[in-house]
């Protein structure tokens, strides 16, 4: 029944070895984060087990019914990529800046802040969540440097998630010019 599927070492080699950059970078799938690979080996199971037994619904050969049943069909999600811009400010104080609005990842299955420094001045970018839709009252989730003119994103474990994400930005020294703006980027079914 199992005899024609991969290993699961093989797939391990895989979550090793193939995934592309942005999935490493969002640790989700990498094998730095030995909890979700585990969960994804556990998650390929099931998808094993969920073929075999579609399979078996459709009478044993992939056909149209007989012995095995009526027939049954298994639907996976089409999954798409939603943007949410939530700070788009310009500054010429250390004053912390704080997005203009919260971004709802309740339907995500990943998320990741994007963060564009304008400024000519390096800026601290605090990760924001909360479970409500308001900046105000929000908690930490994390923080990371980007220097003057560069682009620095930050991808959500797991547990950091909360229902309402953005960010705070904190110029280093006060900026004479350029903007910086930020958006959550989701990964959730269409």
């Amino acid at each position: 029944m199992f005899e024609n599927r991969q290993s699961l070492q093989d797939y391990r080699q895989y979550l090793a070895t193939k995934l592309n950059p942005v999935e490493r970078f969002t640790d989700l799938l990498s094998g730095r984060d030995d909890r979700q690979d585990f969960t994804n080996l556990l998650l390929y199971e099931l998808l094993q087990v969920n073929s075999t037994l579609a399979t078996l619904l459709a009478g044993g050969t992939g056909g149209t019914g007989g012995t095995g049943g009526s027939g049954g069909t298994i639907t996976l999600p089409k999954l798409g990529i939603k943007s949410v811009e939530v700070m788009a400010l310009a500054s010429v104080t250390t004053n912390v800046l704080k997005a203009q609005r919260m971004a709802n990842v309740l339907a995500a299955n990943r998320v990741l802040l994007s963060v564009l420094n304008g400024f000519n001045q390096e800026v601290t970018v605090a990760v924001m969540g909360n479970s409500s839709d308001n900046i105000e009252g929000s908690y930490q989730i994390n923080t990371f440097k980007i220097a003057a003119g560069e682009k620095g994103a930050y991808g959500l474990k797991l547990e950091e998630w909360m229902p309402f994400i953005a960010c705070t930005v904190t110029p280093s020294v006060n900026p004479t010019l350029g903007t910086v703006t930020a958006s959550v980027i989701t990964q959730e079914a269409i």
